[in-house]
């Protein structure tokens, strides 16, 4: 019995793909940059004037609303510099019955033991869903949820990754072109070659 090469690969194609769809997820890579008030207080995340930057990485759709959820390729900057890449509680997502005062929070020390008293940043921007959408967005930033005195504005940016499954299918799409030009070449050299006179 001869197996043909062709049905082979579609047969390996679909394989493929139907074992890489459950492993599918799509991430979000959050980014924020603006500048404190001059009431900001001199902590590790804020400074009177000093500019503010982070990034980090995170899943989408992000879980229940107000329920912390683990980050990747964390980093927050304070006027230039790397002040934290860690951020052991996470970002909580949540969202209010008013649009505009949706956000997240970034927790910055789960045992409230920060020698300069900050254990959240708060970030304060529209958010119709806990689908993060990719876009820009005005923003407005504070400490502890507020409590502590200072605020600063700026912006967010929210942009999709591409899922794993992405790759996988344009690997299996490039693997099967391929060989299938592979197998008509190779065809076409086993040919005899006709000389017309």
């Amino acid at each position: 019995m001869r197996i043909h090469l062709k049905k082979l690969l579609s047969v390996a194609a679909v394989a493929i793909v139907a074992l890489a769809a459950p492993f599918a997820s799509a991430d979000s890579i959050v980014t924020g940059s603006g500048t404190w008030d001059t009431s900001a207080p001199i902590t590790s995340y804020s400074a009177p004037g000093a500019t503010w930057q982070f990034v980090f990485r995170v899943a989408d759709p992000v879980p229940d609303n107000n329920i912390s959820t683990p980050v990747s390729y964390y980093q927050f900057i304070l006027n230039g510099t790397v002040v934290s890449t860690t951020l052991p509680g996470g970002a909580a997502f949540y969202i209010d019955s008013d649009p505009t005062l949706g956000g997240f929070d970034l927790y910055t020390d789960l045992n409230n033991s920060s020698p300069d008293g900050v254990n959240v940043v708060s970030l304060y921007l529209p958010v119709p869903s806990l689908n993060l959408v990719n876009g820009t967005f005005n923003a407005t930033i504070g400490l502890n949820d507020g409590d502590l005195p200072g605020s600063g504005s700026g912006t967010v940016v929210v942009a999709s990754t591409p899922e794993p499954s992405s790759f996988i299918l344009l690997s299996t799409a490039v693997l099967l072109g391929g060989s299938l030009l592979y197998v008509r070449r190779s065809k076409l050299a086993t040919q005899p070659v006709r000389r017309v006179l």
